[in-house]
């Protein structure tokens, strides 16, 4: 799935319009990798479908009137043992199917991007890798059972690990309203050029240790053999 997930995102050509080119973001060396945005996006999604998941663990059999003992219920042949599977499979089908909507959110990252949608059709691999991997989710749940040890689920099942999955890009939406300066003081660190020089330094120093070290084993190694094969 994450191979998928990124070749259908980095496929994203740029967009058409030029005040979405972020000109005037200049990225620095020193500047992290992982933005306080891309945070906030992960730990909102990390938060949600945590909290989905472990509701659906404990709860989600009644629902439905599939009751049965969660804890002391083998796999097996018998009618508990077909519950515990529906279960499973309706946990294993909520998670994919919000990783799976949340591939459509990661498309707009910027802070107040409230429409993560716009220009969705511009990226055929996107559309046919995002198609793909909910149709093979289908037929992993209908279908593939005895491979992948899942079961079928009915309507009201699907429906509603479809309605959660859907709650993945919500939250996101939802996420766009916080306050960006707020949530940047917790996640935008300032460089400093004194301290991170020494380190970086410091770190050259010792991988020109390593390199060095290394060498000379390497040329022990190498004389050794030379030498053997010089008193044959």
């Amino acid at each position: 799935m994450d191979t998928l997930a990124a070749i259908s995102i980095a496929t994203e050509p740029p967009s058409s319009k030029p005040e979405n080119w972020g000109l005037g973001e200049v990225r620095k060396p020193e500047d992290k990798i992982i933005l306080p945005v891309m945070w906030r996006n992960v730990l909102l999604q990390v938060a949600y479908q945590l909290l989905i998941l472990i509701v659906l663990l404990y709860s989600a059999p009644f629902w439905f009137g599939q009751g049965y003992n969660l804890v002391n219920t083998e796999f097996g042949g018998d009618a508990d043992s077909h519950k515990k599977i529906q279960h499973y499979t309706i946990v294993f089908n909520t998670f994919v199917l919000m990783n799976l909507f949340n591939q459509v959110s990661s498309r707009k990252l910027s802070w107040s991007s409230l429409n993560i949608f716009e220009e969705f059709f511009i990226n055929k691999w996107f559309l046919l890798v995002l198609t793909a991997e909910i149709g093979l989710q289908w037929l992993v749940v209908e279908y593939f059972n005895d491979i992948f040890r899942t079961e079928s689920l009915d309507w009201r099942m699907h429906l509603t690990c479809f309605c959660f999955g859907l709650g993945a890009m919500l939250v996101n939406i939802a996420s766009k309203k916080m306050p960006e300066e707020k949530f940047k003081a917790y996640f935008e660190f300032n460089f400093n050029e004194t301290n991170d020089s020494s380190n970086y330094n410091k770190f050259l120093n010792i991988a020109d240790g390593l390199s060095n070290r290394a060498n000379s084993i390497k040329r022990s190694q190498t004389e050794k053999m030379l030498n053997s094969v010089d008193s044959i």
